[in-house]
């Protein structure tokens, strides 16, 4: 009995799958309900040289601290990578943008170093210069997550992220918290902070929505779902709906239900595709915080002037192509940051740079 059960309850989750993706032209893509109905994998290539080095671009900092591991019981020597945009002023207010990396990655792993730049480094400086975004601080923190202990190491990182890290850097540039990083200035100052990540990033962007949506207004979570046992592919679904109702009421209890905007997106041949559509399905289940938005392209004309054609706070598309690498991610932020820190605050949306 025990195994027919076992069998009937894995049929179940397998159908469960099989209505999440379809397949058209050969690929295997996202269609989860009405929400992804017809999404297909998209190519966004960005403007051509933006992945290459400019002059008078903006330069990398880095900052160093010891913090002690409680969980190891040890001290550890921490860095923090700051892009700071060409012609950075201290006596000016800057947006400010956190991007956890994934696991094995460090503090460069998405911006290079001051003697090596990488591309994503180039593109900002092509973004901001060409009028694409507005300027903007990027962080890059490094987390300390270990497999043998992932739910601790997680959360022990968290903890220092939000009472070492974020004190730390708007203490030292500033932000719109005007270097007073209460919890108070925090949240005044929440519209003009964002939290981005791949990987392990990404379930980390997704925690600090659950977390603190009183301190960030921005999150884009690529290719990962809000939990670890990610590898488990038979149980994911019940963790997807699990995490998007933990998230669910911790949201609607941070005072700024709706206030946010969600950049979602995965690779069309990403191993934690599947669970990153899920994820953003799961979310719009609740439709009163959480509703799906089309890219500008995908909606009709004679839509475009309805008063809800751009209403939507919850993106998300697949990238063509693409598999699970950190080397990709460029395509993913580029795509999205002149959404996220548009030159100007205008009342219709902002096209990409693609």
């Amino acid at each position: 009995m025990k195994a027919r059960f076992k069998i009937i309850i894995t049929l179940v989750l397998i159908i469960g799958m099989v209505q999440c993706y379809h397949s058209e032209s050969g690929s295997i893509l996202p269609s989860a309900g009405v929400y992804f109905q017809g999404l297909i994998a998209k190519s966004h290539m960005m403007k051509e040289g933006y992945t290459e080095a400019m002059d008078g671009g903006g330069r990398l900092e880095v900052l160093t601290y010891n913090h002690h591991l409680t969980r190891l019981g040890k001290d550890v020597e921490k860095h923090i990578t700051v892009y700071l945009p060409a012609g950075y002023d201290p006596a000016v207010q800057y947006n400010i943008l956190y991007m956890h990396h994934g696991t094995g990655g460090d503090h460069t792993t998405y911006t290079g170093t001051a003697d090596e730049p990488k591309a994503f480094t180039y593109s900002l400086d092509h973004m901001i210069a060409n009028g694409d975004m507005e300027p903007t601080i990027v962080v890059c923190p490094e987390n300390s997550f270990t497999y043998d202990a992932p739910e601790d190491s997680l959360n022990d990182y968290l903890d220092e992220f939000y009472g070492t890290v974020i004190p730390l850097v708007e203490q030292t540039y500033l932000t719109y918290a005007n270097k007073d990083t209460s919890p108070e200035s925090l949240e005044n100052s929440r519209t003009h902070r964002a939290a981005g990540g791949f990987s392990l990033g990404g379930l980390i962007t997704w925690r600090n929505l659950n977390d603190h949506n009183d301190w960030f207004s921005q999150y884009m979570p690529i290719s990962c779902p809000a939990y670890l046992d990610e590898y488990n592919e038979i149980s994911y679904p019940y963790e997807s709906r699990t995490w998007a109702r933990v998230i669910e009421e911790n949201v609607r209890d941070s005072g700024y239900a709706y206030d946010y905007q969600i950049y979602a997106a995965s690779g069309e041949y990403d191993y934690l595709r599947t669970q990153t559509c899920q994820q953003v399905q799961d979310l719009l289940e609740y439709s009163d915080l959480f509703q799906f938005q089309k890219e500008a392209e995908d909606i009709p004309l004679s839509e475009t002037l309805s008063d809800d054609a751009f209403t939507g706070n919850v993106h998300f598309f697949v990238e063509k192509d693409l598999w699970h690498s950190s080397a990709d991610t460029v395509l993913y932020f580029g795509y999205y940051l002149p959404m996220m820190f548009p030159p100007d605050v205008i009342s219709i949306p902002v096209v990409p740079v693609f």
